[in-house]
């Protein structure tokens, strides 16, 4: 890979709200703020670092994957299906996808942090309101 050297700078002013929003999205992904900026600009989106308990999960998906395998091989060498075994395995599988489900999938932003940028915008209207009646 060829080394981009970077020796320009820019300088953006954000309010506490943006700031907090920015850096918490920032964390999520495990890059640093400028690495963040810079895959925006690319075009891409940055991807959350996985909970911790995905790898476990995923190790679980891989493990009853294989065991699918032997069912359908053993099931091919002998012309049946052990249909025990298989919705033993099926019913695990539903578990784990609805575990999966609860781990991985994004949570909703709490009201109340929007309703905090919200009062910081309206505060900081009245601000502007204020300073172009003076003028």
């Amino acid at each position: 890979m060829k080394h981009i050297k970077r020796n320009c700078e820019i300088k953006v002013r954000l309010s506490k709200c943006e700031l907090q929003a920015l850096s918490k999205k920032v964390k999520k992904t495990g890059m640093s703020r400028e690495t963040y900026v810079r895959t925006l600009l690319e075009n891409k989106i940055p991807v959350e670092i996985p909970p911790a308990p995905y790898y476990d999960l995923m190790r679980e998906v891989h493990a009853l994957g294989n065991n699918m395998h032997q069912l359908a091989y053993r099931a091919h060498a002998l012309g049946m299906i052990d249909a025990t075994a298989y919705r033993r395995n099926a019913d695990k599988v539903s578990r784990l996808a609805d575990r999966l489900a609860l781990v991985c999938l994004p949570k909703q932003e709490s009201s109340q942090s929007r309703v905090l940028c919200e009062e910081e915008e309206q505060s900081h209207s009245v601000e502007l309101s204020a300073v172009k009646r003076k003028r």
